[in-house]
């Protein structure tokens, strides 16, 4: 592969100039933030290879459209070549976050052994979150605490690289959602709007989304926090009908079906390291994920908005999608919210069969199709 140097000089790609913005609307970056993106760091888009995700020295290499994806390895890319960190961070703010991220959780953390008014409480699930990071860190036993008041930062890597790279997500829409220690961090990178939410509005509007809305936010959190908060903590209401409020939720849409217009351009450009060589649960998720906005944004894909195959290949695409989403169930994927609770009503054998005696797509397309099978659950 070709050798990157700094400093960069950023991309020409469209398509890449496209989903910075959607990135910056979606996660509310300021101005300066987006030109940075755009014109501090090379971002490449590896098509065929949608399990990829990568970043060295500012280059950001990306394999499929998903934001939060983008939006973690830029965060890589933000503590390397950022230029915009306000006093009193200093050239080492890679170090002086992660002190301050530890000093956040110590504070905390004493203010519940004393049992004395925590003025940090506000904050109680970000904390929450930190201590379910620091619980899955290696550190052959020894308490994790201890390690964060020695400044011994380098041996919790797994749970820093979370706190780097995610920080963004951890505000969906405020940034008072940041302990204050952190907030001054994204000072300038992230746009404030006078928004003040408290975690438990935050959790009370997410647990009341629709449930076509619930699927549209639900991919731009972060992975932690989705699971760790939101999904598995928050009770559901029993009506759930609010609406992401616009332009936003025109945003999210937008930026999900382009997802979906990707996936299926670069079916015939998918190899089979990139089916097998990944995390199996990886698969499952992404596979499933697409075939149901296959259904979703059905009327707009036959208008062939953004789509590069021919009309005829499309069309054989998304039936294919079509018999895919009759098989594709998951109790895990159900359970996440990512969509409506969907029972296949066709065995793998016959979705097999039809996609093998399909007429329309392309020999790749059609083994990468049979591949999706195979990394379906028995119904």
């Amino acid at each position: 592969r070709e050798i990157y140097t700094w400093p960069y000089s950023g991309t020409d790609d469209p398509w890449v100039k496209e989903r910075i913005a959607d990135t910056a609307l979606i996660f509310g970056l300021t101005e300066d933030a987006t030109e940075w993106m755009n014109n501090n760091i090379l971002i490449e888009w590896r098509r065929g290879q949608p399990g990829w995700a990568g970043h060295l020295h500012g280059y950001v290499g990306i394999g499929h459209s998903f934001l939060g994806t983008l939006m973690h390895e830029t965060m890589h890319a933000f503590w390397q070549l950022w230029d915009g960190f306000p006093e009193p961070c200093d050239q080492m703010n890679f170090y002086t976050f992660r002190r301050d991220v530890a000093q956040f959780a110590l504070d905390f953390r004493e203010y519940e052994l004393s049992q004395s008014e925590n003025p940090l409480e506000p904050w109680r699930a970000y904390y929450d979150l930190m201590v379910g990071l620091l619980a899955r860190a290696p550190l052959d036993g020894e308490d994790f605490w201890e390690v964060l008041k020695r400044g011994e930062y380098a041996r919790v890597g797994g749970f820093y690289h979370t706190m780097e790279t995610e920080l963004p997500g951890y505000n969906p829409g405020s940034p008072s959602l940041i302990p204050p220690r952190l907030r001054k961090y994204l000072h300038g990178f992230i746009a404030v709007d006078g928004d003040s939410r408290t975690w438990d509005e935050e959790f009370a509007w997410y647990s009341s989304l629709a449930h076509e809305d619930f699927g549209l936010w639900h991919p731009f959190l972060t992975h932690e926090i989705a699971h760790h908060g939101f999904v598995n903590e928050t009770p559901r209401l029993s009506v759930r009908g609010t609406k992401i409020p616009e332009p936003l939720r025109t945003n999210l849409r937008k930026a999900d079906r382009q997802m979906l217009v990707d996936f299926i351009n670069t079916l015939e450009e998918q190899t089979p390291w990139e089916w097998r060589g990944a995390s199996p649960g990886f698969w499952e998720l992404y596979v499933t994920w697409h075939i149901y906005r296959s259904s979703l944004y059905e009327a707009e894909l036959d208008a062939s908005v953004g789509i590069q195959l021919e009309q005829a290949n499309l069309d054989a695409v998304l039936e294919a999608l079509r018999l895919l989403y009759g098989l594709h169930c998951t109790s895990g994927v159900k359970d996440c919210g990512y969509y409506p609770g969907h029972l296949g009503a066709r065995t793998a054998d016959e979705v097999g069969k039809a996609l093998t005696d399909m007429e329309g797509i392309s020999d790749v397309q059609r083994r990468v199709l049979l591949e999706m099978v195979d990394l379906s659950p028995p119904n």
